[in-house]
């Protein structure tokens, strides 16, 4: 749902539910994730999750383990994965783990509750979400007086091992403190940011006002962020970064594009056009135009953060693999498939190199490939990739995964492009409740899948069956698309054809008459959708005594029909 329609259905929004939402941020700006995946369930059912309370999400260090790689989430935080992993599985689990605990009761009371723990986790000093023990305080008590312990330590050291060893361990010493010093004062920032952020949300600042809500906080983090860090340009980018990932994850496409942008031209400005940070912002602009249809803007996009990743990394590297299959994807939105399969092909071995066997970008990436080879008529090929995938993705994600049910339903279509109708169905209805319990029952992957199974009941000549499915269909579609879409073409011209095989002529007429108008404006960039609803309805026109009218028909259909290869 929309952030509008939220706030209308009277949702509880008290001091506790908003620390949830300030949980949630906190989250992803410590991994870069949110702490579901908007793809498991599509943007709708993520809100409704998210808008509800009721998910119990992984700890920050557990997300961060499931990525696989996460050394791009390291890099934009100036550290390394195994540090990163280190310092989340700590103080920073806990917290995010008491603000986003499935009872309210359990979470912090208020907003400066939260940035108070916060606080406290930055001076070292025993956080109030974690259980108390001697263990736990004595580490803390060394990292507030770490200059004494090191010095106590040196001087241990000197005594027992003499001068040498004490000069070469201060050194070290020295250098690491340096390191940790320099990594510690930017995730101060971090915090000092979102602590005044969180702040701003408490009822005792805000006068009582206790509606504030995450859309709130994201608008007010982003404004802030750039007004109050213009003196500190790359934390500010990394901070533009950071919100405009959350704002693309949650739908807010606009806004994503502006933060992401500004990131851009700060780096730019204080590093150089072919940094790898300016190639990680420049990603996300091209993701944000690509969810606004801006496929130009995107290529481009995509197309220099390739290269500069390319000029920085070589052919051999994760984030390279990642900017290929960016590019494969978009290709194939193009319809430039040609390239999009050989970018695909430049993709999967790396995937074999860089990634595990159960990480969830090798397989969309092997699907990938296969709905390529698909559109190009190639069943064979694609049926032995998409059984690969699926494969891969059972045995890494489980048989009732979301991406196992985009998988199941690819094969159904490709059965059912092939003729093979009976596999066809048995594909479908393994997709069914899978899809259907992740998304929901109004989601347009969902809807989608009805429309196959209408069609396919169709070709089964299982009539009673097909209409009333695709009936609901198209009542579900004409409410939620323009009426020219042509997806709605789609169910129109199924529908037709059910009702003209059960010999219901004329109230299939005006059906095929529709979708031969919406595929009219489709047919430039794909004739084969017109061909089919002039053949089909010129098969109805001969039906009913109109031979002559459904032989102009096939004529034209004849002339459109694309060459074979």
């Amino acid at each position: 749902m929309s952030p509008e329609q939220a706030e209308a259905s009277g949702m509880d929004v008290d001091t506790r539910s908003d620390i949830y939402s300030l949980g949630v941020m906190l989250f992803e700006l410590l991994v870069g994730q949110l702490p579901m995946d908007p793809s498991d369930g599509g943007i709708h059912v993520f809100l409704a999750r998210l808008a509800s309370r009721q998910t119990s999400p992984p700890t920050p260090s557990a997300r961060l383990n499931a990525l696989g790689d996460s050394g791009a989430v390291a890099y934009t935080r100036h550290t390394d994965p195994r540090r990163l992993r280190r310092e989340l599985q700590g103080d920073l689990d806990w917290i995010v783990t008491m603000a986003m605990h499935p009872d309210r009761t359990h979470r912090y009371a208020t907003a400066n509750g939260l940035a108070e723990d916060l606080q406290r986790h930055l001076n070292d000093e025993p956080v109030v979400a974690r259980p108390p023990s001697t263990t736990y305080r004595l580490n803390k008590f060394v990292h507030r007086h770490r200059a004494g312990v090191i010095a106590a330590s040196i001087v241990l050291a000197a005594v027992v091992g003499g001068g040498t060893l004490a000069t070469i361990g201060f050194i070290r010493a020295s250098r690491a403190e340096g390191r940790a010093h320099h990594e510690a004062e930017a995730a101060r920032q971090v915090t000092d940011f979102l602590v005044k952020l969180f702040e701003d949300n408490d009822p005792g600042r805000t006068r009582g006002d206790t509606t504030l809500t995450a859309w709130a906080i994201l608008a007010r983090g982003a404004a802030r962020v750039t007004t109050e860090l213009a003196g500190q340009p790359l934390l500010q980018a990394r901070l533009m970064q950071t919100l405009g990932e959350v704002h693309q994850n949650v739908g807010l496409y606009a806004q994503a594009r502006a933060l992401f942008d500004n990131a851009v031209r700060i780096r730019e400005r204080e590093l150089g056009p072919h940094d790898t940070l300016v190639a990680s912002a420049l990603r996300g602009v091209g993701e944000a135009a690509r969810s606004k249809g801006d496929l130009k803007l995107a290529d481009s996009a995509y197309s220099r953060s390739l290269s500069i990743r390319e000029a920085a990394f070589g052919p051999v590297h994760i984030d390279v693999a990642t900017s290929l299959a960016l590019l494969a994807s978009l290709r194939f939105s193009q319809r430039r498939l040609a390239e999009a399969e050989s970018l695909y092909k430049k993709v999967l071995p790396l995937d074999e190199q860089l990634r595990t066997a159960t990480d969830r970008g090798r397989a969309r990436n092997l699907r990938g490939l296969g709905v390529v080879e698909y559109a190009q008529g190639r069943y064979a090929e694609a049926e032995v990739l998409f059984h690969r995938t699926l494969s891969l993705q059972e045995q890494a994600l489980g048989k009732d995964h979301y991406d196992v049910g985009g998988t199941l339903n690819n094969l159904g279509g490709l059965y059912y492009s092939w003729g093979r109708y009976g596999e066809a169905m048995q594909y479908y209805q393994r997709a069914q409740p899978v899809l259907e319990r992740s998304l929901g029952p109004t989601h347009n992957t969902v809807v989608g899948l009805h429309n196959n199974l209408g069609e396919t009941y169709w070709k089964l000549k299982a009539y009673g069956k097909a209409e009333p499915l695709l009936r609901q269909v198209l009542a579900t579609k004409d409410m939620a698309l323009a009426p020219n879409n042509s997806s709605i073409g789609t169910t129109l011209h199924a529908l037709a054809g059910v009702l003209r095989d059960e010999g219901r002529y004329g109230e299939a007429e005006p059906l095929y008459r529709r979708a031969l108008a919406i595929r009219e404006r489709t047919a430039a960039t794909d004739p084969r959708l017109l061909v089919e609803t002039l053949r089909d309805f010129a098969e109805l026109l001969s039906r009913t005594g109109r031979a002559s009218e459904g032989a102009r028909l096939d004529a034209r259909a004849t002339q459109l029909q694309p060459a074979k290869k």
